[in-house]
């Protein structure tokens, strides 16, 4: 098996689909990128992400969540309740979720694993 890989030098920029983020991040973040929000409890960090997730799945985006505080269900059952159709975007196989307190929930990649 042989990979190529080739760069143009560009990278390809994403928008979240959130007014003040976008706004904010005017050129959007280079796909791939990995992002960690952080505050204190209860100032929406959660719900930001989980509009961020919906937006990204109605425009056909794949979304993993990994999930390192709730179980992977009740965030299923938080986008559900902000209208994001789960079941549909689980079944399409655009919608992931791992459990990374649960060792046995993951990855295996050749003896590299993904939680």
């Amino acid at each position: 098996m042989e990979f190529k890989v080739t760069f143009s030098g560009r990278f390809e920029r994403i928008k979240f689909g959130i007014p003040v983020l976008d706004d904010a991040l005017t050129a959007g973040v280079s796909r791939g990128t990995t992002l960690l929000f952080i505050g204190p409890p209860g100032v929406g960090k959660s719900l930001f992400i989980y509009y961020a997730i919906k937006n990204f799945l109605e425009r056909g985006e794949l979304v993993l969540i990994v999930s390192f505080d709730d179980d992977p269900n009740a965030v299923l059952y938080s986008l559900s309740s902000i209208g994001v159709d789960v079941e549909k975007y689980v079944k399409n196989c655009l919608l992931y979720t791992s459990d990374a307190a649960d060792e046995l929930d993951g990855v295996d990649l050749g003896g590299r694993r993904i939680i």
